[in-house]
């Protein structure tokens, strides 16, 4: 049996990922980073480093879920609470990441946890 699988469900992976990743206040980040103090926090985004798109849409019709890319972060679903984009993430079969968007300058930057 695979690792992820004996560390339990997709929910349950996304949950203890959750409780494991304590959230750190905006301006904390914005310090850490070396952002300018203007930068702005717009939400968080989830990535799909293989082909480096960011998930724009998602819908479900008839059981099946269709999921809308785009290349820049700018234009991708923004998500104002860490826990549904990890629930959202982890629903996703190929790898993925969530990273934080900010404003800077009028440029978006991504902030990945890693």
């Amino acid at each position: 049996m695979g690792q992820a699988k004996q560390r339990g469900t997709p929910a349950e992976r996304a949950r203890q990922a959750m409780e494991a990743t304590q959230l750190k206040p905006v301006s904390e980040l914005i310090e850490e980073l070396g952002l300018p103090p203007t930068s702005k926090y717009l939400g968080y985004v989830i990535h799909a480093p293989a082909t480096d798109d960011y998930l724009a849409a998602q819908t479900e019709h008839a059981g099946m879920n269709q999921r809308m890319y785009v290349k820049t972060p700018d234009r991708a679903m923004l998500f104002t609470d860490y826990g549904e984009a990890v629930n959202v993430a982890s629903n996703i079969s190929s790898r993925t990441k969530i990273g934080i968007l900010f404003d800077v300058d009028d440029k978006h930057i991504v902030a990945f946890n890693d």
